[in-house]
């Protein structure tokens, strides 16, 4: 593995599309935190582009892309759960770069579900 790759298994990739300029979910691997929550449908709520959330989380992922920089942070997100009832998630995520074999540009993502470091206001 290189060294900044993250383990297949448990991250999520997701690929610019430049005509829309949103993210797309490209893959999810089988034990991440996605996976184990939603299943393995790329278009499970946290998947789709659109919503508030997707916008919100996706602007590290620009970030990312502009600076080629990991960047980490904590989340605390409302979520639809797969019976469509809203919850809150509190998350850490790292957001790496990623250059996929056909050249395009995207982000993979590793979360881990726990206690947000920081009061809500």
């Amino acid at each position: 593995m290189l060294a900044g790759a993250a383990i297949p298994d448990i991250s999520v990739d997701c690929i610019l599309d430049d005509a829309t300029g949103k993210f797309n979910v490209e893959r999810i691997g089988a034990a991440s935190t996605l996976a184990q929550m939603w299943g393995l449908s790329p278009v499970s709520y946290p998947c789709r582009s659109g919503h508030s959330f997707a916008q919100m989380v996706s602007q590290a992922y620009a970030k990312v892309l502009k600076t080629d920089e990991p960047h980490y942070d904590h989340i605390y997100a409302a979520l639809e759960s797969t019976e469509r009832e809203v919850f809150w998630l509190p998350y850490q995520r790292v957001v790496l770069p990623h250059r996929f074999p056909d050249r395009r540009k995207g982000v993979t993502v590793v979360t881990a579900v726990g206690d947000v470091d920081i009061a809500i206001v």
